[in-house]
């Protein structure tokens, strides 16, 4: 009795969590994504910091 009424469980858990891996499996593929954009968006505003200290530099100096 105990047999059958696993088995019967087990199908009917096997569709929801096969489901619930997919789902699982694209939120880690998002995470992954906005991770490697917060890195891009970091090296893109330290790339921005010193295009500014640059110009500021080349304003205050002399013209020759």
């Amino acid at each position: 009795m105990d047999e059958r009424m696993d088995k019967k469980m087990d199908r009917k858990l096997d569709p929801v969590i096969n489901k619930l891996d997919a789902i699982l499996g694209e939120v880690m593929k998002h995470r992954e994504e906005n991770v490697s954009g917060a890195e891009q968006l970091r090296r893109h505003e330290d790339q921005l910091q010193d295009h500014a200290l640059r110009l500021k530099k080349l304003q205050v100096s002399p013209r020759t």
